[in-house]
C-alpha cells in the first residue's frame, strides 16, 4: 500500500507562515506545524510563489521520511531525529 502524500496547509501566525501536517505518533494521528519564514518583502503573503516553494521543499522531506519509514521495522522522525520502535502490528509504541 502506497502512502498518502501530504501538502501541507500553510498559514499565517504572528508575521510568519508556518506548515500545518499530520504525523502518527504512539499509534495517533496528531497535528504539527512547522515555521517556514518571517513575513517580509521576498515573502508577502502566504500565496507567494517564495513561501510555496518552501513549504513544498519542507513537504517532500517529510514524504520521502514517511515513505522509506513504511518499508522499515522502525521509525526514523525527521523533526525530532527520533528513532521509534514498531511492534508486532506494525503499530508505533509509547516513548517511555
Amino acid at each position: 500500500m502506497k502512502p498518502q502524500t501530504q501538502h501541507g496547509y500553510i498559514y499565517e501566525r504572528n508575521k510568519a507562515f508556518h506548515v500545518r501536517f499530520y504525523v502518527h505518533e504512539g499509534g495517533v494521528r496528531k497535528q504539527r506545524s512547522y515555521r517556514l519564514c518571517s513575513k517580509d518583502e521576498q515573502h508577502p503573503s502566504k500565496d507567494s510563489p517564495a513561501v510555496i516553494a518552501l513549504a513544498e521543499d519542507f513537504m517532500l522531506r517529510i514524504n520521502t521520511a514517511n515513505t522509506f519509514n513504511d518499508g522499515q521495522p522502525g521509525h526514523n522522525c525527521p523533526i525530532c531525529g527520533n528513532r521509534c520502535k514498531r511492534n508486532i502490528k506494525q503499530q508505533f509504541t509509547s516513548q517511555i
